[in-house]
Parts: C-alpha cells; sequence; structure tokens
C-alpha cells in the first residue's frame, strides 16, 4: 500500500531554510500536523510520497521562481509543485503542477491512496475531480470545517463546501465534523490529535515551576485567541498562558506580555 499525501508539508528541513528567508513565518502547527501523519504512516510501513504545494506568499518571499528538489526525510518522500509566487499565476501553476502529478502517480500500478488537506482548495479539489475521472480512492483530511475558513464570500470557501461531502472517505480530528462533511456517510476515522514518537514516557520533565497552558497555531481573533487571553486574565493563580505562533494579534500580545 503507498500513500500519496496531498497538501501543503513541506520537509522540515526545506521548512527551516524557508523560515530562515522569509519576511514573515509561514503557519507551522498545520505543517508538524501533516508531517506527523506522515511519519506515522512511515512507522507502520507504510509507504507516504507527497505532492505538496509550498504555503508561500509575496509577504512571506519576495522570491518568484520557485522549483524544488524531490528529497526524502524520515522515510517521506517529498515532491513540490513549481509555481511563481505571484497571486492568480500560482493558482493557475498549482492546477497544473497536481494534474501533471497525480497522472504521473497512476502510470504506477501500485495500490495506492490519495490523501488530500481539504483545506488546500486548488491542490485538493484538483485531485478530487481526477479521482471520479481516473476511478482511484481519494480520502480528505479534515483539520478545520471548510464553512469556518475565509468569509462568506470567499470562492476557495464556496468551493470547498460544494467538494466536501463527495471525497470517498473522511479523516477527521472530532465526531462532530462528520455530520457536516460527511453527509452521505462514507467511511471515517477520529484523529484527535497527533505526538511526536517517545521510547519513554514514564519520566515526563517538569520544565515549568507553575501549571502552563500552551496555544499553538494562528494569532488570530478568529480562531478564538483574544478571547483566551482575556479570559486567563481574569484567571486567579500562578498559571501561565504561552502562545506560540504568528498572526494579526503578534503586536497585542507583546504589548501585554508580563
Amino acid at each position: 500500500m503507498k500513500v500519496i499525501y496531498v497538501s501543503t508539508v513541506v520537509a522540515k528541513t526545506k521548512m527551516e531554510e524557508i523560515i530562515q528567508n522569509s519576511l514573515q513565518k509561514p503557519l507551522q502547527s498545520i505543517q508538524k500536523f501533516h508531517r506527523l501523519i506522515c511519519e506515522g504512516f512511515i512507522l507502520n510501513n507504510i509507504e507516504v510520497k507527497t505532492i505538496s504545494s509550498i504555503p508561500m506568499s509575496r509577504k512571506i518571499s519576495k522570491k518568484i521562481f520557485w522549483k524544488e528538489k524531490r528529497m526524502v526525510e524520515n522515510g517521506v518522500e517529498y515532491q513540490y509543485i513549481t509555481f511563481f509566487n505571484i497571486k492568480i499565476l500560482r493558482q493557475v501553476c498549482t492546477f497544473f503542477g497536481t494534474i501533471i502529478k497525480v497522472l504521473g502517480e497512476l502510470r504506477n500500478k501500485k495500490e495506492k491512496i490519495f490523501i488530500c488537506d481539504i483545506l488546500n482548495t486548488t491542490i485538493a479539489s484538483t485531485t478530487l475531480i481526477l479521482s471520479k475521472i481516473f476511478h482511484f480512492q481519494c480520502i480528505a483530511i479534515v483539520t478545520d470545517l471548510p464553512r469556518d475558513i475565509g468569509g462568506k464570500r470567499s470562492i476557495s470557501r464556496k468551493i470547498n463546501e460544494y467538494l466536501q461531502n463527495k471525497y470517498d472517505g473522511y479523516i477527521l480530528l472530532t465526531e462532530e465534523m462528520n455530520n457536516v462533511v460527511n453527509r452521505k456517510n462514507k467511511k471515517y476515522v477520529v484523529i484527535e490529535g497527533t505526538v511526536n514518537k517517545k521510547e519513554d514516557l514514564t519520566q515526563p520533565a517538569q520544565k515549568y515551576e507553575n501549571k502552563v497552558c500552551i496555544y499553538a497555531g494562528g494569532l488570530y481573533q478568529k480562531y478564538g485567541v483574544l478571547a483566551l487571553i482575556k479570559a486567563f486574565q481574569k484567571m486567579e493563580g500562578d498559571e501561565e498562558l504561552h502562545l506560540y505562533g504568528s498572526g494579526e494579534l503578534e503586536d497585542y500580545i507583546k504589548t501585554i506580555q508580563s
């Protein structure tokens, strides 16, 4: 069995290189999640190759042309779609690049399943459409509900909502998601979280003196981060709130740090 993982996931070493040369750090939480899923397949003796759309914009880098070589890291083979870092042209490159990569994988008759990050609109929807034409299994991995991403007039959001019930199966973070994205009652599995493989968890390290609550992800008000901060400010005691990520609330957070 072989998994073709279709998303924005990038090898850790490549992402570190991007961060070192970036104007603004790309969001890391989704990278961590998808990378752990891929490496988890490897630990279970399942071959994994990615079709990756590097998470890039002009805010992150002024570099125009992106062409990255395939690489293998922790058993996962990463292959990247070539693109021009210009808004509309980038989507065109991703569309045609996805078609080329998917058709290339179909030449090999080995049994395989395509797993798509449903929120990566261009690459996921293109793969889904190809799956209907060429009759291969296409599974959606859902980390957030499409209806909660983007504004009400967002074209990307509308496409994701229209296609969300058309996949062959689902990997979800909560049971409640199933009622929204899987109305045709296809097979699904709930994975509530991921963690790095540890050899010994019997002796957890006491890193902090006080109790710590950690949030890692996008620092945006729409994700409830501001509400979390204000709720924590009303608490009494020595508990600490640690925030890791980037987003619109970064400057505000710096002004309230003690």
